[in-house]
């Protein structure tokens, strides 16, 4: 009898649920209703756009720069065309900027392959540096493609041409800066780890700060490269259409070459940190990271190793952008045991951050 008693009891709780969700889901369908078809729409075009980043989360980084490549390839030519046909500059200049987003991207692509290839006897280190080697040749274009702009917008400044096909230009300008938005949407991973993503907060043994080249796959040189030529890429498309509203509205012919001046600033202002950091590598730069805090705290601890008498000639470097490398020379006593400060010198610097470490052991 207690047990059928019980049994009931749940039965009963189990309707009693059943109902208030039925409740609850008709109280929501009503207050949809209540909202109207706007709110509707808004809430199918929230699921929808957190479907698709879900998906494109899930796409590898070598299928989003194909899929982005052909997007670009195919903007290009249509901004190119009409650019010449309605003599804008501010078009033709974005259709130019595009172009070397399609060389960065095959440029990226290419490096992608090429830098997992592993070791051999004429590249000893590798091929990691493929990738920084391509972002620094797109930034050098870049900064020639900018200051070209600058010179033929400047001319025009003198002369305003006169512009035709407005319809079709603002039309195409909007096709520009939806391409756009898919690859800000493709990469925005490696802007938000470039600028927030340098620290590592896990507490895991081994697991320390690192710079944002040294990141790992999060955010790698060649991401943030295509992401700043993308980004310049949609602001410049946005000056285009605001500069054929202003042809269009107000005759404004001086809107042109003044949007193109905006491109060239905003080109060259996005590719200084590109530059700047391309450099960094291939210049075989301390990163500032290790430099300001980590570096200094090891060489303490390793100083106050049992058996080391002293240490010299440190040198650290980012040989790609996931290890970093250093040699030093560490001078001991002579009854110390060299094979065991040598494992405790690599391990207070791989935890420092220095992938590996060269140690020689003197004395």
């Amino acid at each position: 009898a207690a047990a059928a008693a019980a049994a009931d009891g749940c039965a009963g709780a189990d309707e009693r649920g059943g109902r208030a969700a039925s409740a609850r889901k008709l109280a929501r369908r009503r207050a949809r209703q209540a909202r109207g078809p706007a709110a509707a729409m808004m809430t199918v075009l929230a699921a929808l756009a957190r479907r698709l980043r879900r998906r494109v989360g899930e796409m590898s980084r070598r299928r989003k720069l194909a899929l982005l490549l052909r997007l670009n390839g195919a903007c290009m030519l249509v901004e190119f065309a009409y650019g010449f046909l309605s003599n804008s500059l501010g078009l033709t200049s974005d259709a130019c900027h595009m172009l070397f987003d399609c060389a960065a991207l095959a440029a990226a692509l290419v490096s992608a392959h090429v830098a997992g290839a592993p070791p051999n006897s004429i590249f000893s280190f590798g091929y990691g540096r493929v990738e920084v080697l391509a972002a620094f040749v797109n930034a050098l274009l870049l900064v020639f493609l900018s200051c070209s702009i600058l010179l033929e917008s400047m001319e025009r400044m003198l002369q305003p041409p006169s512009i035709g096909h407005q319809d079709e230009l603002l039309a195409i300008s909007l096709l520009g800066l939806l391409v756009n938005v898919v690859g800000l949407v493709f990469f925005h991973e490696a802007h938000a780890h470039a600028h927030g993503g340098d620290a590592c907060a896990c507490g895991a043994p081994g697991h320390t700060t690192r710079t944002p080249m040294a990141a790992g796959d999060q955010a790698t040189i060649g991401s943030r490269a295509i992401f700043l030529h993308v980004l310049a890429d949609a602001l410049g498309s946005v000056g285009v259409i605001v500069s054929t509203l202003c042809i269009r509205l107000y005759g404004w012919t001086w809107a042109d070459p003044v949007s193109s001046l905006l491109i060239a600033a905003l080109l060259l202002a996005s590719v200084r940190p590109l530059l700047a950091a391309a450099m960094r590598v291939l210049l075989l730069q301390t990163p500032p990271q290790l430099r300001a805090d980590a570096l200094p705290a090891a060489l303490h601890e390793l100083a106050l190793t049992h058996g080391v008498r002293s240490c010299r000639d440190l040198h650290v470097w980012a040989q790609t952008q996931k290890e970093n490398h250093g040699t030093i020379v560490v001078e001991v006593e002579p009854d110390a045991h060299k094979q065991w400060v040598l494992r405790t010198a690599r391990g207070i610097f791989r935890r420092a951050g220095v992938d590996h470490m060269t140690v020689q052991v003197e004395g």
